[in-house]
């Protein structure tokens, strides 16, 4: 047994070689990976890129004011004796709003009438005792030619002649002076008339009256209360048209005219407005234009937020594609296209107007390409892709505001 032993150890220790030469090999050996499976499309929601003629309009945000607003104040003083509207009130042009106490206005218009009538009478008189001075005058005139005439004899002494030469004097005097009085006269009578006319507004102007048609928004007097030109009395709005006061863009500015028609949304409704105002001057600090749209009030309040659809410059044959397509990373916008190989590519792009729900593109793309509308910003760049469908979905019924491709 012992020999049979010896004779096997050889070959034992051959086998454990062959076995830990076969174990060194499994390990060092490379790992065997399967075949990479090939990689299977995304599939994803395209759009292909078409020409269009847009007509964009520039969204400019702004309130409804009334119209016309007025800060109603007397202009002349006194108590108030009557107040007959009240803050809601609608009023009429014309209508009485406040009335003041009349006695001291009524009193001051006779006097000025009492003036006038007496200013009159004596223009008469003085025209009268003009003529009569004129006539006495030509008589001593007469009278001192005579004694002239006479001059030498004892019929016509020297005091008799200077007695009738100082007599002349003082008729030609009166003459002068009655001249002046009488042309002095319509002047005199120019100034009390107006006197009297001042007196008659004031009287009527202790009425307050509506100067327009409106709603009363405020009443700043009682009755007993004195009024003077320093106290607002009443602020009245017209709230039949109302006001959208709005900033527009250089380009929009370019694009209107006064009296253009707009369309404005308020209040959930789409309404006509039409341009009344345009400002030909930037507002300081900024590169904008005030433009004012006046547009019917009914149903709408002051104070109400609206917004105008400016127009822009139309653009003609530009690429546009589905506003969901842009992607935006602060000031840079891309989109993603479906090169010809079926792999995206990010493509920066200058975007321009918004008309509906498509966006021009002024740089980056050209008509015919493809390009992901639907979460693009999660795709990189060079992963294969392929139309949602299996088709070349294009922009057909993606607006309604008169694109023509």
């Amino acid at each position: 047994m012992p020999a049979v032993a010896s004779q096997a150890r050889p070959y034992l220790l051959l086998l454990l070689l062959l076995a830990g030469a076969a174990g060194l090999l499994w390990i060092t050996a490379p790992e065997r990976r399967p075949a990479p499976a090939p990689q299977v499309p995304l599939r994803v929601e395209t759009a292909t890129v078409e020409l269009a003629d847009l007509q964009p309009k520039e969204r400019a945000v702004g309130v409804l004011v009334p119209a016309r607003r007025a800060v109603l104040r007397f202009e002349v003083s006194g108590r108030v004796r009557e107040r007959r509207v009240e803050p809601g009130r609608q009023v009429e042009a014309g209508e009485v709003l406040l009335a003041l106490e009349e006695g001291d206005l009524r009193d001051a218009l006779a006097r000025a009438e009492a003036a006038l009538e007496l200013e009159q009478r004596a223009a008469e008189r003085d025209r009268r005792l003009l003529a009569l001075a004129e006539e006495a005058a030509r008589l001593q005139r007469r009278e001192v030619e005579r004694l002239r005439r006479l001059e030498g004899g004892d019929l016509a002494p020297a005091s008799a002649r200077e007695e009738a030469r100082r007599r002349l004097l003082q008729l030609e005097g009166e003459v002068v002076r009655l001249q002046a009085q009488v042309a002095a006269a319509p002047a005199r009578l120019r100034r009390l008339e107006a006197e009297r006319s001042r007196a008659r507004r004031d009287l009527e102007r202790a009425v307050l009256r509506a100067p327009f048609a409106g709603t009363v928004a405020t009443v700043g007097l009682e009755v007993g209360e004195r009024a003077t030109p320093a106290v607002a009395a009443v602020v009245l709005v017209e709230t039949r048209r109302l006001h959208l006061r709005v900033q527009a863009g250089p380009e929009a500015a370019r694009s209107l005219r006064l009296g253009q028609e707009l369309t404005v949304e308020a209040a959930g409704r789409r309404l006509r407005g039409q341009v009344v105002a345009l400002g030909s001057e930037p507002e300081a600090g900024s590169a904008t234009y005030p433009v004012v749209v006046e547009l019917p009030g009914e149903g709408l309040l002051p104070g109400q937020a609206a917004v105008a659809h400016l127009p822009l410059p139309p653009l003609q044959a530009v690429p546009v594609v589905p506003e969901a397509a842009l992607v935006r990373e602060g000031d840079r916008a891309y989109v993603v296209v479906v090169a010809a190989d079926g792999r995206t590519q990010h493509r920066p792009v200058r975007p321009g107007p918004r008309q509906g729900a498509l966006r021009a593109v002024l740089e980056g793309l050209a008509g015919g390409e493809r390009v992901v509308v639907r979460d693009a910003a999660a795709l990189g760049d060079g992963v294969a892709v392929a139309p949602a469908g299996g088709g070349r979905g294009g922009l057909a019924g993606e607006t309604g505001d008169g694109a023509r491709r």
